[in-house]
């Protein structure tokens, strides 16, 4: 039951996020690229 709900709770949260998920994603990788700038882009 706990493992049903804890599902559940983690599917309305991607819900949720996959409307700014774009936005988190150009955040992330400009700040990891400023962070780690000696890494290869491929």
């Amino acid at each position: 039951m706990k493992i049903i709900q804890i599902s559940f709770i983690f599917e309305e949260i991607s819900k949720q996020r996959q409307k700014s998920d774009w936005q988190q994603q150009i955040l992330s990788w400009s700040f990891f690229k400023e962070n780690h700038p000696n890494i290869i882009y491929i």
